[in-house]
């Protein structure tokens, strides 16, 4: 009921304990003396100094039969004020609570949070009412497979007959664009005949690229450009083959091939050899050798399509 062992006031005895020595020694000289009202007082002090050891040495001196009056009006009085501050708290006599002070004025807003992860695409909304309007267009997709060719139509009326032309020989322009390529295909073939990469015979014209290549790329070398292996006919075109041999020195495949029999052979358009200027013993693969050769002295052998010849062309 007395909270007078609290351990706050354990740290003041230290000093305090000088006091109650002095104390002790002063209310026993003036024990006789004392009265209630100096008793109150001095029990008042105490409390309000919180010095319960004080205050516990006052009671016990009050203990003698002869002061029980003193010690009974003590006992009320601490009763009464430690009922008193023990209503309020256990450590102090608390006031009443004060006026609410005025709201303070709000904070300057916090600065935007960083961007969520984006969400998962939602559900499709409900078709809307008819008669709206459509949306925008689709990209265009991907081009399909061709499809089938459709049925031939029918072959349509044949058209009036235009006004007749004029003829060639009459036609100025026409005549004067001819002279002009007449002029440079003469001027081209004299550089070729100086060069010695082309001879006139008859109505042929033998050219050459001085290349060595096979019987076959020979062949579509000459075709490529409009013309075909030279292939002697007569002892002049032999002759004008034999001249460009003779300027690379170097050996020329013929267009003449070896037929299914042996000995055998003929021209690419598969007509019968008329002219041949074989060299003595020759041909003489008996089927192995299917393609014919030139020498440089003009005559002829039989000889596989697969050796490296000087590429010759007629035209």
């Amino acid at each position: 009921m007395f909270h007078i062992a609290q351990d706050t006031c354990d740290e003041e005895y230290s000093w305090k304990s000088l006091i109650t020595q002095k104390w002790s020694v002063h209310l026993s000289t003036i024990s006789s003396l004392f009265t209630i009202k100096m008793v109150t007082f001095i029990a008042i002090s105490f409390i309000i100094k919180g010095d319960h050891y004080n205050l516990i040495h006052l009671f016990i001196l009050t203990r003698e039969p002869r002061r029980m009056h003193l010690r009974l009006s003590l006992l009320l009085l601490v009763t009464g004020i430690s009922l008193t501050c023990h209503a309020q708290s256990s450590d102090k006599c608390v006031g009443a609570p004060g006026i609410p002070g005025t709201p303070g004025q709000n904070g300057l807003p916090g600065r935007d949070g960083r961007d969520g992860m984006k969400g998962d695409t939602g559900a499709p909304g409900p078709v809307g009412p008819p008669g709206g309007f459509p949306g925008p267009a689709g990209r265009d997709g991907l081009t399909g497979a061709p499809g089938a060719p459709g049925v031939q139509g029918n072959k349509g009326e044949k058209g009036d007959i235009g006004p007749p032309g004029i003829a060639a020989s009459l036609d100025k322009e026409l005549q004067l664009q001819l002279a002009h390529i007449n002029k440079r295909i003469r001027k081209l073939e004299g550089v070729l005949f100086l060069d010695g990469k082309i001879l006139h015979v008859e109505d042929k014209i033998l050219g050459t690229n001085g290349k060595e290549v096979d019987f076959k790329t020979s062949k579509a070398t000459c075709e490529s450009i409009g013309g075909s292996i030279a292939t002697p006919m007569n002892a002049a075109e032999n002759s004008a083959m034999l001249n460009i041999l003779k300027q690379y020195n170097r050996y020329a495949y013929l267009g003449i091939i070896e037929g299914t029999n042996a000995g055998d052979f003929h021209y690419l358009d598969g007509h019968q050899v008329n002219y041949t200027n074989w060299k003595r013993n020759e041909p003489s693969g008996k089927g192995k050798e299917n393609c014919v050769e030139m020498y440089t002295d003009g005559t002829w052998n039989d000889k596989a399509c697969n050796q490296y010849r000087l590429t010759v062309c007629e035209f």
